[in-house]
């Protein structure tokens, strides 16, 4: 009897060594599926990260290289207007020139006190006395200068320049 027992003892002890062995090596195949299962998703997480990695170098470049062109761009931009800046200048000094060689000397005379111009006075009063006297019911504005031609505002011709006719 004590053999019996003796006998089951080490029977339920294999059994339960086995299942335990058995328990042990599941645990560890899972353990290393699982390992690998992990060591895959890392892979794929550093091959993610290269390309995230490449596409930011990439994009990076690219806004460089836009942001250079956009100086490039501004900077002739900047060149342009100021040579047409200068060319203008020129024009506008060249005209000048010519303007002050082509001008007669002629002085305007300020209007008096009560806001009248003597030189439109004078005119006016010719004008009465060619025309018998017939433009005195008009109105002081009729008896000023002719206004002056588009051509010449373009020009910069002013009324001062124009007086003398």
């Amino acid at each position: 009897m004590l053999e019996a027992e003796l006998e089951e003892a080490r029977s339920e002890g294999k059994a339960i060594y086995a299942e335990m062995c058995r328990q042990c090596r599941a645990l560890q195949k899972e353990m290393e599926t699982h390992r690998r299962q992990q060591e895959e998703e890392v892979m794929g997480l550093r091959k993610k990260l290269e390309t995230c990695q490449r596409e930011a170098e990439a994009a990076q470049q690219e806004a460089e290289r836009a942001l250079g062109e956009r100086d490039q761009t501004l900077a002739q931009l900047r060149a342009h207007v100021a040579d047409m800046e200068a060319k203008y200048e020129e024009i506008l000094h060249t005209r000048r020139k010519e303007k002050h060689l082509h001008r007669e000397p002629c002085s305007v005379p300020r209007a008096d006190s009560q806001g009248t111009q003597p030189h439109l006075l004078s005119k006016s009063k010719n004008l009465k006395k060619t025309l018998g006297g017939k433009l005195a019911d008009q109105p002081r504005e009729t008896l000023a200068l002719p206004s002056l031609p588009s051509w010449s505002l373009k020009l910069g011709v002013h009324r001062a320049t124009w007086t003398n006719s």
